[in-house]
Formats: C-alpha cells, sequence, structure tokens
C-alpha cells in the first residue's frame, strides 16, 4: 500500500453505493452523531432488564444476562425470561464453561448454578480486583486487566499470562472460531489467535458510537451484543442484538480517504486526512487539489481505476445540514465513492422499520 500522507487503512462496512439521498430523511438541525447505527447484518433482540449492561453468558439453551442490579436467564431461540435473581455485588463481567456460569465480582470469581443463579462457591484470583473482564477460551478461565490476560489452569489452580491484550481496555471477552475476541469503547478486536480456516471469521471493526459499557457472547456464529451508548449531548442509547460477522468485498482493508466534520463552537470545522480546515470553502478547494492529484488515483476492488473512496466521519453535535453540505462538496470536487456508513445504516434501518409498520396496518393483516 502506497504511503501517501492522507491515505489510511480502514475497515469498515461500506455502502455499495454513495447514499447521500438519506441524510433528506433527517431534520436539518438535528444532532447528526445521535443517527448511528451498527447496519443491516445487527438485528435487534428483546432483552430484559433496565440498567448498566454487566455481562452475558451462553451454558447450553440459555443466556445469562447481567443489567443494574439483576441476573436474568433467557431461553434461547425464543428470548423468553425464565428466571431473574439478585446480581453478585460488584459483577463486572460473566462467562460459562462447561458446567456453571462464572461471575467477575469485586474480590474474585463467583460460581454461578447454571439455573439458579446463585453462587455456589468461589475462585481465588489476586488479579480480580484490578480485572475488567472473564471469559472462557480453548478450556480454560481467563480474566483481563488493561496490561495483561491470564487463564487459570484447571489442575494446578494457578493463574498464567496468555495474551498481552496491547493495553487496550477491554470490557468483555468472547470466543469464537478458535480466536479471542474483545470489545472495546470503540470496536471489536482481535486479542490473540488466528481463526481456524474453516471457522466463522469476524473482522475488526469500529462501532458507530463511543461505547460506555457492553457485553457480548457468541452464538452460533453471530455475535449477540448488548451495549449502552454515548448518544451525544449526554444522551446515553441501549442497543441489543445479533450481530452477523459477514464480509463483504467493501469491508477488506483499502486505501480510502477519510474526511471528518466537527462541532466544538458555533461553526463547524473540518478535517480532510490529517490537514484541519475552518470552513467548507477552504474544504472545496483542498478537495479539487486532492482530486486532481495523480496520487489519489487507486485501483478499485472491481479492477478499474478512479479516486480514492471518501469515508466521511461526523462527530458529536454536527448538524445534519452541515454534514449534507460537507458531503456535497466532496462529491462536486470529483469523489464519486463517498459514505458515511454509522448514519446510512440508521436511515435504512428506520425505513425498513416504517415499512414493517406499514405491512401491520395494512387491511387484512388484523390477527393474522
Amino acid at each position: 500500500m502506497r504511503t501517501f500522507a492522507i491515505v489510511v487503512p480502514f475497515l469498515l462496512a461500506l455502502p455499495i453505493a454513495a447514499q447521500r439521498e438519506l441524510l433528506d430523511d433527517l431534520p436539518a438541525d438535528a444532532d447528526a452523531w445521535t443517527f448511528r447505527h451498527l447496519g443491516p447484518e445487527f438485528d435487534p433482540v428483546p432483552l430484559p432488564g433496565d440498567g448498566s449492561v454487566t455481562g452475558l453468558a451462553r451454558i447450553g439453551e440459555a443466556v445469562w444476562l447481567g443489567r443494574g442490579d439483576r441476573l436474568w436467564r433467557v431461553s434461547l431461540p425464543g428470548w423468553q425470561v425464565r428466571h431473574s435473581v439478585e446480581a453478585p455485588a460488584g459483577l463486572r463481567g460473566l462467562c460459562a464453561g462447561p458446567r456453571f456460569v462464572y461471575a467477575l465480582v469485586e474480590d474474585g470469581i463467583a460460581i454461578l448454578d447454571p439455573i439458579a443463579g446463585r453462587a455456589v462457591g468461589t475462585i481465588e484470583c489476586a488479579e480480580a480486583p484490578r480485572a475488567s473482564v472473564i471469559g472462557w477460551h480453548e478450556g480454560r478461565l481467563l480474566v483481563g486487566t488493561k496490561d495483561r490476560i491470564l487463564a487459570r489452569d484447571g489442575k494446578a489452580g494457578e493463574w498464567v499470562e496468555v495474551y498481552p491484550p496491547g493495553r487496550r481496555q477491554l470490557q468483555w471477552l468472547v470466543s469464537a472460531g478458535g480466536s479471542l475476541w474483545g470489545g472495546t469503547r470503540a470496536g471489536l478486536v482481535r486479542v490473540g489467535g488466528e481463526p481456524a480456516a474453516d471457522a466463522v471469521k469476524w473482522s475488526e471493526r469500529s462501532w458507530p458510537w463511543v461505547v460506555l459499557a457492553s457485553a457480548a457472547v457468541e452464538l452460533d456464529g453471530r455475535l449477540l451484543f448488548v451495549a449502552d451508548t454515548d448518544g451525544g449531548e449526554d444522551r446515553k442509547l441501549s442497543v441489543a442484538g445479533l450481530l452477523s460477522p459477514v464480509r463483504r468485498p467493501a469491508d477488506e482493508p483499502g486505501e480510502r480517504l477519510t474526511a471528518s466534520v466537527l462541532q466544538t463552537g458555533e461553526k463547524p470545522r473540518f478535517e480532510i486526512g490529517p490537514k484541519p480546515l475552518a470552513s467548507i470553502d477552504l474544504c472545496r478547494l483542498e478537495l479539487e487539489r486532492l482530486a486532481a492529484d495523480p496520487q489519489t488515483i487507486v485501483r478499485r476492488p472491481d479492477g478499474s481505476t478512479g479516486v480514492l473512496p471518501v469515508v466521511i466521519k461526523a462527530y458529536p453535535n454536527v448538524r445534519v445540514r452541515d454534514l449534507a453540505s460537507f458531503w456535497d462538496a466532496i462529491t462536486a470536487a470529483g469523489f464519486d465513492q463517498v459514505c458515511c456508513p454509522p448514519v446510512e445504516a440508521w436511515v435504512l434501518a428506520e425505513r425498513q422499520r416504517r415499512a414493517v409498520q406499514e405491512r401491520e396496518r395494512m387491511p387484512g393483516r388484523a390477527g393474522k
């Protein structure tokens, strides 16, 4: 890959074509940050409880969910609540082995009955007060701090370091496809190990929001993901659903031009690659210069050549009208592949939701 200064490798689910007209569905004065979605590969599911999410674990045909001060046992595949119990004090994470559910708490690890959710024992772990995540991978119980991940030897009962998480503050660990995955405030990351050649593969990806707290578990090749997110302007959003590890050609690493719009005062400001620009007029000049630069010509997945694809990032408090104006300036300069994936995905999901509602209201559907 060329080392052109403004080109970055980017792993993100991109639409097939630019969909600027989707912004017309949104109020021009609204904060664009509030309209963000994971995309069509995310299917919402109904999960109980309220309060901050504290953990997820699957054991058999049930999922245990920690939310607020409660644990909830939900049956699969119907998502029916079968049991609820008070969560252990200081709960910071859940995972499951073959026989038990394990809860990371303030001073150790609690062993929970998989049916009743009550503590039936404890496991000593000196790192527990500093740990933020717990998991089960390759037959061993794991705990992770910001500096390292330890695994417990089931026979000797000793804890040994297995993975350095790269000083990323992890919110959960999930074992899938022979690899260990983790969730951070920013996205899904591989923690260690390569997946088997025939395994379902996830790719590292960015979340469309800042994730304040989250939990996840693998369910038959998909990721059940529950998160409390920063919706902008002090708004918190909760999402729960199944995330498919679909990898389309547009998700592959490649050369992208990132274009950002930010709002820190009365007027928006912009960045084209790493270059800050104070006005939309300056953006137009910079974009026209780049579009005419031979270094921005790349080979596309279909074998054709053209200017770099552009991914727009909209930060909190940016108005929809400013995002739209920025988008229009980029396309007017000659960039013909432009997208803002999280916002586009939100509009498409909302259109789908409204279409379902309309079908349900159609004459003749009552009672069906």
